[in-house]
């Protein structure tokens, strides 16, 4: 079996058809960054990350990760670093401020005590607001089971009444 070379297979003759030239560009990639859309979803997945890399030779591809791992290892660092003065200075900023709260905390549990006694005395003046709304009941009750009694009543103490009307008018 014999290889043709590309070349000469184009260079045939003229009896062959003209090709084209067609190029063979690659699509561009976009560097491995936090606004890759691959690497800022919410879950990663390799397959269809590696399947837009697909050209790159393993090689390339590892170093390209490894330098996005370094980037993301600076930024790491930095944030620490900026986050880490923030506390500390935050710690700083509050020295001194032990004084304040205790002077703070005296009023605040003497307002607490205040606040208890004035709930005590009002719970006892519920108690006793419901004992009275309670007698009320009972009064209320008796009153509806005498007004049967008394309708009756009323009647003879009318009838008694005009008796002696009676009886003296029929003497």
């Amino acid at each position: 079996m014999a290889l043709v070379d590309s070349r000469s297979t184009s260079e045939a003759g003229p009896s062959s058809p003209p090709r084209q030239s067609t190029s063979l560009e690659l699509p561009s990639l976009q560097p491995l960054s936090h606004t890759n859309a691959f690497l800022s979803a919410e879950s990663f997945d390799p397959d269809a990350f590696l399947l837009t890399r697909a050209h790159i030779p393993l090689e390339e591809l590892r170093g390209e990760l490894r330098e996005y791992l370094g980037q993301l290892r600076e930024e790491l660092v930095q944030l620490i670093n900026d986050d880490y003065e923030e506390f500390i200075s935050l710690g700083t900023g509050l020295r001194g401020e032990e004084e304040r709260l205790i002077r703070l905390g005296k009023p605040l549990g003497q307002l607490g005590e205040e606040i208890e006694s004035v709930r005590s005395i009002l719970l006892e003046q519920q108690i006793v607001v419901q004992e009275k709304l309670d007698q009320r009941a009972e009064l209320r009750e008796e009153k509806v089971g005498l007004s049967p009694a008394v309708n009756q009543d009323a009647g003879f103490t009318v009838m008694v009444m005009f008796m002696p009307y009676a009886v003296l008018g029929s003497r």
